[in-house]
């Protein structure tokens, strides 16, 4: 049987031995009585799982398991089966979390007489430089403001659907029967599109604790591959359909117009793949006018009319453009 837990901390490990230490040491502190560790492993060529075994042997918290399929949301649901905490919290394993920041969100989830279904923060992003950068979407929105408070956090245009930024109670996701899509590579857009849709009371957390690691060289994010291409558009567009469809949220013409923006950034990544694979790239953007319209957003706006008159192919090449000048300005 079992053993109950408030928190279960689920990180994915897979060819990452440079970085793991720095991320279990920084929630090892975190493993108390009530809140477990559990490392997935997957068929890793280097030594990660060597070490995610030591600290299992050397922490009484910190659980391994294989997990039972490939990619990184089959280690996550491996992770969620295998877990028994009221609340679940991801951490990718080449990443780290400020554990004072993060221990205080523990502590004010345990001892709150009125637990919320989801907690929303900022998060930091580290450049290979050493140089971070908080990304503020909540900022110093009141704890309690609800969804009502989302329209204005998300005014800035930022990735608010990485789920590391989140902490999740087990019975919302369990009640709207929230998973990760498998074999697909966007899958947190999907995964924060059903859950929002489920109309998850929440509370928000203004002291960042997530370190988010950008540029990595060899990061799955930072290899454009076809299928790639293919899932994020594939992943965005079944999102727009399924809050198209859903009256009951109130932010859905909010989510709309953030995932329009994001399909836009993505259409560079046709320059990025090989080109022996640019044309069947091309095709994963086909719907592109009806996936843009209608927009309320100033740049989605511009580019849909630029690529009206230039066509794909040219808003390909100036966003790819854009998004190398963006790199080199923030290294």
């Amino acid at each position: 049987m079992k053993q109950k837990f408030v928190f279960s901390i689920i990180i994915p490990v897979y060819q990452v031995e440079e970085y793991l230490p720095q991320c279990v040491d920084s929630v090892v502190p975190l493993a108390v009585e009530d809140c477990e560790i559990l490392l997935v492993l997957g068929k890793s060529s280097d030594k990660s799982n060597e070490i995610a075994e030591q600290y299992a042997r050397q922490y009484e918290r910190i659980r391994v398991v294989e997990q039972e399929g490939t990619g990184l949301s089959d280690a996550r649901n491996c992770g969620v089966r295998h877990s028994s905490g009221e609340y679940i919290i991801y951490i990718d394993s080449d990443d780290f979390v400020d554990t004072i920041n993060l221990a205080a969100l523990l502590n004010k989830i345990r001892f709150s007489s009125n637990q919320a279904d989801v907690y929303m923060s900022d998060y930091i992003q580290l450049f290979p430089s050493g140089k971070n950068k908080i990304v503020a979407q909540v900022g110093n929105t009141p704890i309690d403001a609800g969804l009502s408070a989302l329209p204005n956090a998300l005014k800035k245009k930022k990735c608010f659907w990485n789920v590391w930024r989140y902490i999740y109670r087990r019975s919302f996701l369990q009640k709207n029967n929230i998973s990760f899509l498998v074999n697909r590579t966007s899958e947190d857009i999907d995964y924060s599109t059903k859950v929002f849709v489920g109309n998850p009371q929440i509370e928000y957390w203004n002291k960042p604790y997530y370190y988010y690691r950008m540029q990595r060289s060899n990061s799955l994010m930072n290899i454009v591959s076809l299928k790639r291409v293919q899932d994020v558009t594939a992943v965005i567009e079944s999102s727009l359909y399924l809050l198209d469809k859903t009256e009951k949220f109130s932010c859905s013409s909010l989510f709309q117009e953030q995932f329009r923006f994001e399909y836009l950034l993505n259409i560079a990544m046709i320059n990025e793949v090989a080109p022996a694979e640019r044309k069947s790239a091309y095709i994963a953007f086909e719907r592109w006018e009806e996936i843009l319209q209608p927009a309320q957003d100033l740049i989605v706006t511009i580019f849909y009319l630029f690529m009206r008159v230039f066509g794909l192919s040219a808003g390909a090449f100036v966003l790819s453009a854009l998004k190398k000048i963006k790199r080199r300005i923030t290294q």
